[in-house]
C-alpha cells in the first residue's frame, strides 16, 4: 500500500487526501510509519512540515495546499498578499514586486488545479476568495465554520429586516363553479374567498 499512497502524494492532480488518510489509519500496520507520516503532512500539514530532501514538485504541491488553507478562512472576503506570502516560506530578501509575481504564479496554478476560486487584485495586493477547497474537517475547523455562518446570518438579519410573509387580506371575490350530478342536472356552487390584491380572477 506504500506505493499506492506515494503515487497519490506525487500525483500532480490529487489534492484531497481525507479518504486515503482514513485508509491509512485503518490499515493496521500495512503502511510504513514514514509513508503514513508523509501522507498526514499532505492531508493537514503545512510547508513548515516539509523536508530538505523533498523534490521541488512535492514542495510546490504543499505550498499550494498551504495557500488553500489560508484562503479558505477568508471565503467571501479578501486576504492580503503579505499573509499569503507567509505560507510559502520562500526567501524574504526578494523585492516586493518579485514576491507578488511569484505569489500570483502559485495562486493562478491553484485556480487552474480547481482548488481555489478567487480574484487577484495586483493594485491592492489582495486576493478575494470566492471558494477554496477544505483539506480536513476537524473539530476546530467545524467550529470556525459555525462561527462564520452565525456572523453571516446576523448580517443578513440586519440587512433584510423581517417582514410579514403573507400580505393582508383586503378583498374578496365570488367564484361560481358548475358541477355535473349523476342524475343529469347541473348544479352551481358559489365560493367566496379572500384575496390579497385587486387583480381580476382568471377564468
Amino acid at each position: 500500500m506504500d506505493q499506492e499512497l506515494l503515487a497519490a502524494i506525487d500525483d500532480p492532480n490529487t489534492f484531497s487526501y481525507g479518504s486515503l488518510w482514513q485508509e491509512c489509519q485503518a490499515s493496521q500496520g500495512s503502511v510504513s510509519p514514514a509513508v503514513c507520516q508523509l501522507l498526514n503532512i499532505f492531508y493537514q500539514g503545512s510547508i513548515q512540515d516539509s523536508s530538505v530532501d523533498w523534490s521541488q514538485e512535492r514542495l510546490d504541491k504543499l505550498r499550494l495546499l498551504s495557500l488553500v488553507d489560508a484562503a479558505v478562512r477568508h471565503t467571501g472576503s479578501s486576504i492580503s498578499y503579505e499573509d499569503l506570502w507567509k505560507q510559502l516560506k520562500l526567501d524574504d530578501p526578494l523585492l516586493p514586486k518579485e514576491k507578488d509575481v511569484i505569489l500570483e504564479q502559485y495562486l493562478i496554478q491553484a485556480m487552474m488545479k480547481r482548488i481555489l476560486v478567487g480574484k487577484l487584485n495586483s493594485q491592492s495586493r489582495t486576493l478575494h476568495v470566492s471558494w477554496a477547497m477544505e483539506r480536513s474537517l476537524n473539530d476546530t475547523r467545524i467550529q470556525e465554520m459555525k462561527d462564520t455562518l452565525s456572523k453571516f446570518t446576523q448580517r443578513c438579519s440586519k440587512a433584510f429586516p423581517k417582514t410579514d410573509a403573507d400580505p393582508p387580506l383586503t378583498k374578496s371575490y365570488k367564484r361560481t363553479s358548475r358541477l355535473s350530478s349523476n342524475d343529469g342536472f347541473d348544479q352551481y356552487v358559489s365560493d367566496k374567498r379572500a384575496r390579497a390584491d385587486d387583480s381580476p380572477m382568471e377564468g
